[in-house]
């Protein structure tokens, strides 16, 4: 729990990918890694909220596809350029959590 709460909290720590490169993953003409990366994050928070580790962060529409959620993440940073500068899982974060936002219970 505190770990992922390292992960949000934006400071990008050497050897950890920046919103920056994230940025710069998902412009590219081959966007493969830019996917690669967003699918990575997504899939490790849902697979802890599946576990009961963490409630869940946002609620992907069913059929969801790994290419549209790095569409996205790489609109969140285009409207966002100052998150750019935060870590890249936290950018994948809180771009799905904003899109993606859990029905009220």
């Amino acid at each position: 729990m505190i770990g992922l709460a390292m992960m949000l909290a934006g400071a990008t720590s050497p050897g950890f990918k920046s919103g920056i490169e994230l940025y710069n993953d998902c412009m590219r003409p081959d966007r493969a890694a830019c996917i690669s990366y967003v699918a990575g994050v997504a899939d490790t928070m849902m697979g802890m909220s599946s576990a009961g580790i963490v409630k869940p962060w946002f609620c992907l529409p069913p059929g969801s596809k790994a290419g549209e959620l790095a569409d996205v993440v790489t609109k969140y940073l285009k409207d966002y350029p100052t998150e750019r500068l935060a870590g890249a899982s936290g950018v994948v974060a809180h771009a799905l959590l904003t899109a993606y936002p859990c029905p009220k219970t």
